[in-house]
């Protein structure tokens, strides 16, 4: 629902959720201790966090191994690490086609 500090836009222009809608929420949760909001929210961002992070740090590295950001993505690494997030995206989009047809607690609310 929260994107780059206002609301998502697929939410404002069609009023349904987007796949990854409750990303925000699901992390907000797990910070508070409050792992069933997180999983109810969206699951998968659970999944994607420690890899976003893995990519930024193996990022900062290769910044600092190169010292120009064109090195970012040419190593094997992080080549992996997005191929895993495009995999759990699919998964995210998955998720949002059975929460339509009210599986998993139906969509999140926006």
């Amino acid at each position: 629902m929260v994107f780059l500090g206002g609301r998502c836009p697929m939410a404002m222009m069609i009023h349904v959720p987007c796949p990854s809608c409750g990303s925000s929420r699901s992390v907000h949760g797990l910070l508070h201790g409050d792992l069933g909001e997180a999983l109810r929210m969206n699951p998968v961002a659970l999944l994607a966090l420690p890899l976003f992070g893995a990519l930024a740090v193996v990022a900062m590295a290769r910044v600092a191994e190169h010292g120009t950001v064109q090195a970012i993505g040419r190593g094997a690494l992080e080549r992996r690490i997005v191929a895993v997030l495009l995999g759990l995206y699919g998964l995210e989009v998955a998720l949002w086609v059975l929460r339509f047809v009210g599986l998993f607690g139906g969509p999140v609310p926006v």
